[in-house]
């Protein structure tokens, strides 16, 4: 998630049922990828499709859609370590 996220940075997360928008930046459990933080790219009823903001991030092709279910959390709020 660089430049939005670092190294060392922490997030707070809002982990109840919470609206999820198109732009929102959660954490996910990929199977393949292990736990990731992701940009909500689009929602399709119970899936998202998920993208990266560094030039080398995993594509959204190569994820795939995620079911909502996979989602850990919502980020609510960035605590960058200086």
């Amino acid at each position: 998630m660089l430049p939005s996220l670092r190294c060392g940075d922490f997030v707070l997360l809002a982990c109840w049922k919470t609206r999820l928008l198109v732009g929102d930046d959660v954490v996910v459990e990929h199977p393949h990828y292990g736990r990731i933080v992701k940009r909500i790219a689009s929602v399709d009823g119970e899936q998202v499709t998920l993208t990266g903001t560094h030039a080398s991030s995993v594509s959204s092709a190569q994820m795939g859609a995620i079911a909502r279910s996979a989602i850990v959390g919502k980020v609510v709020y960035r605590i960058t370590r200086s």
